[in-house]
C-alpha cells in the first residue's frame, strides 16, 4: 500500500474516533445526539419531581431567522435590560402570545422575540419568555415602551440580565437612531 493512501486511511480513522468520542461526550452530559430542529428536547419529570433546568433547547430555525431579520446579533456576555412582557411554560405558547400581539402594534415596528429564560442570568430558568431588549435601563422603562409591552402581556417589567447565549437578539438601540422619546427617527 502506498504511503499517501495509508496516511489518508489513518486520517479518516482519527476523524471517526473524534466523532465517536464527541457523541459519547454529548451522551454522557445528557445532550441529545440528534433532534428535530423545530422541537425542544425535554425529558418528562417523574411525578412529584421538578423538571431539570439543564435541558438543552435547540434554537428553532424560524425563531432564529426572525431575530436575525429584525436586526438581532449575538450579545453573549453583555448586560441588557429587557422588557419581560410574557412568560409561558412552552415555546409554542410564547410564540402564540407574540403572534396574537403583533396586529395590536399596527404600523409600529416591534422588536419582541421569544427566548428561553435559561439564556439570561437574572431570570428564573425553565420558562419561555417574550422580551424586547435595550442597552439603557431608562430607555427600556419609558412609559411608552412599557405600554407596548402591555400589548403582549398584562404586567410587563424591566429586568437587568446578562446574555448567556450566542443566539441573535435584537437590541433596540442597535437598530437605528432614536430621539429622546424612544421613537425611531425617520
Amino acid at each position: 500500500m502506498r504511503r499517501s493512501t495509508l496516511l489518508i486511511l489513518v486520517a479518516v480513522a482519527l476523524v471517526c474516533v473524534a466523532v465517536v468520542a464527541g457523541l459519547l461526550l454529548r451522551a454522557s452530559r445528557g445532550t441529545p445526539i440528534a433532534s428535530s430542529p423545530s422541537a425542544p428536547t425535554t425529558s418528562t419529570p417523574a411525578p412529584g419531581s421538578q423538571q431539570s433546568t439543564d435541558t438543552w433547547y435547540p434554537p428553532t430555525a424560524d425563531r432564529i431567522a426572525y431575530a436575525r431579520r429584525i436586526g438581532g446579533v449575538s450579545h453573549m456576555g453583555q448586560t441588557l435590560y429587557v422588557i419581560l412582557a410574557a412568560t409561558e411554560k412552552t415555546e409554542a405558547a410564547a410564540r402564540a402570545r407574540l403572534d396574537a400581539a403583533i396586529p395590536k402594534f399596527g404600523d409600529t415596528e416591534l422588536y419582541y422575540v421569544v427566548q428561553k429564560s435559561d439564556n439570561f442570568k437574572g431570570l428564573p430558568p425553565g420558562d419561555w419568555i417574550v422580551i424586547e431588549c435595550y442597552r439603557d435601563r431608562a430607555h427600556a422603562a419609558l412609559k411608552e415602551n412599557l405600554d407596548f409591552g402591555r400589548l403582549v402581556g398584562p404586567d410587563p417589567r424591566v429586568v437587568k440580565v446578562v446574555v448567556e447565549t450566542t443566539e441573535p437578539i435584537p437590541v433596540y438601540e442597535d437598530l437605528g437612531p432614536s430621539d429622546a422619546s424612544g421613537t425611531t427617527a425617520p
